[in-house]
């Protein structure tokens, strides 16, 4: 990580106040005169998902301006970024995208105030962020996903049984589901060994074997 980006790091852990300064700041500082700022963007929108305080006014914009600039941009922001996000770029792209799609474009009015609500937006309120390309996505349909469970009838058995137990919390569940997965032989058993678990956990999913 870069020095800026390290410094980015520390502001958004370490920053009280109210969450839009903070975004202000953000933006100010590290975004806005940046070489790279894609970059800077990247760290703000993976690292500052849950910065200061909310129930406080902002110093900088107020509160009737906010509401404005999200209901005016918001849908529109969050159809532009799941368009960029189907697309599967690398992670470098993606965010040179972004960055040039919302801060340099005229698809969004180029003032600070505006920039730093829709910095806030995709740092909190935009589904599929942080990104991170897909890669070797393994599909199935559900004739191949019966007969590969079948295989694993016996591991299946005890994840069930897991699941019936007195089991508090989610890591205890898994604590107990990981040894079993690893007594299959191939990381592609054990994905269709969660899929399976999860899928009966919900009552949504083709049962094994049948």
């Amino acid at each position: 990580m870069k020095k800026s980006e390290d410094k980015l790091t520390k502001l958004l852990a370490t920053a009280k106040g109210n969450s839009t300064d903070i975004y202000f700041t953000a933006y100010e500082e590290y975004i806005k005169n940046s070489e790279k700022p894609w970059r800077e963007l990247q760290t703000v929108i993976e690292y500052a998902y849950d910065v200061g305080a909310d129930g406080t006014h902002s110093k900088r914009i107020n509160d009737e301006k906010i509401n404005d600039i999200v209901k005016r941009h918001g849908h529109f922001l969050s159809v532009l970024v799941h368009h960029s996000i189907v697309e599967n770029l690398e992670e470098e792209d993606f965010y040179k995208k972004l960055y040039n799609m919302v801060f340099v474009s005229d698809a969004f009015p180029q003032e600070d105030e505006v920039r730093v609500v829709l910095l806030q937006l995709l740092a909190r309120n935009i589904p599929g962020l942080p990104y991170f390309p897909l890669h070797d996505v393994m599909k199935m349909d559900n004739n191949e996903f019966r007969e590969a469970s079948k295989k694993m009838l016996p591991q299946l058995r005890k994840g069930m049984s897991v699941l019936n137990r007195d089991l508090q919390t989610n890591t205890e569940v898994i604590s107990q589901l990981w040894p079993i997965s690893q007594e299959l032989q191939t990381d592609s058993e054990r994905i269709i060994f969660f899929s399976a678990i999860v899928g009966l956990a919900y009552g949504n999913q083709v049962k094994p074997g049948q």
